[in-house]
């Protein structure tokens, strides 16, 4: 299995340790489509930055925080 490399915006606010990533890089790296990443950002489900030309950005972080809110751990395992 080849490693496919995920768009990921740097942008001056951003720090080494915290990327951003633009809506098609998060798409990729959730799996999901830009209709469901629409849903998402809509219902505030996933946190986003809007820059002041519309686009989003998502921080690193705050997308592996919004997987693992959603995470579902098997019944007696701790996590």
């Amino acid at each position: 299995m080849s490693k496919k490399k995920i768009a990921v915006e740097m942008v001056p606010a951003a720090s080494i340790d915290d990327p951003l990533f633009t809506s098609e890089g998060v798409c990729e790296y959730l799996i999901i489509s830009p209709r469901t990443l629409k849903r998402l950002t809509k219902k505030k489900a996933l946190s986003f930055i809007r820059l002041s030309s519309g686009a989003f950005r998502f921080r690193k972080s705050q997308v592996e925080a919004f997987l693992e809110r959603r995470t579902v751990n098997a019944k007696g395992i701790a996590a």
